[in-house]
């Protein structure tokens, strides 16, 4: 299939976004700076996305799809279930320098998770919607765990779920906020003691 020259350009966009988003947050961007960043006019910028609500939109939908192919692709071919999360654990932290492009700061759905906890609007919707997908998608990997006998049934996927997300936000904080260099350590202990807890 040929990708047509508006399409590589926009992707360009998306990918220069994503890195700005990553170290500046969502609302510091702006179809001026990021044009600078691109090196592009204003206009020419513009007429990929024609606001910069779509702008900061299209950039979270273009960092789904590099979150899905870096952490939850890998592991769709792994059957057993505490496998396939210890899968997760090893991509989610730090994702987004595994990614397959070029990105210096961090994970932009837990700072865009902060910046829009309170905005309403097609930006905290399209953010709603892709942590409920990944929220699902750790339940559903309990649930076939609780139903194959890897994990115990007593346990609640919506819980575990909760405290795995739980985990890493807390892990984002220390890296990221407070600087603490023993973050992933902290973070590897929580989890492997967590995992231990549930298996069968």
């Amino acid at each position: 299939m040929t990708v047509t020259k508006g399409a590589q350009t926009k992707d360009f966009i998306l990918n220069q976004g994503f890195n700005y988003v990553s170290s500046f947050g969502f609302t510091d961007i702006t179809i001026g700076k990021l044009a600078t960043e691109c090196n592009m006019s204003r206009s020419g910028l513009f007429s990929h996305f024609n606001s910069k609500e779509q702008l900061q939109v299209d950039i979270l939908m273009f960092a789904e799809k590099m979150f899905v192919e870096t952490v939850i692709d890998p592991t769709r071919s792994i059957e057993n279930s505490y496998d396939k999360i210890l899968m997760l654990c090893q991509l989610w932290p730090n994702w987004v320098r595994k990614c397959s492009i070029s990105v210096n700061g961090g994970c932009i759905f837990m700072s865009a998770s902060f910046e829009f906890d309170h905005r309403e609007g097609p930006v905290r919707d399209y953010l709603l919607g892709a942590q409920k997908r990944l929220l699902k998608f750790f339940e559903n990997i309990f649930k076939e765990g609780q139903a194959s006998g890897v994990f115990k049934k007593e346990f609640s996927c919506e819980q575990l779920a909760f405290d795995f997300y739980s985990k890493y936000l807390g892990y984002h904080i220390y890296k990221n906020f407070l600087k603490d260099k023993k973050s992933k350590n902290y973070l590897e202990t929580s989890l492997k003691s967590l995992l231990t807890s549930l298996k069968n």
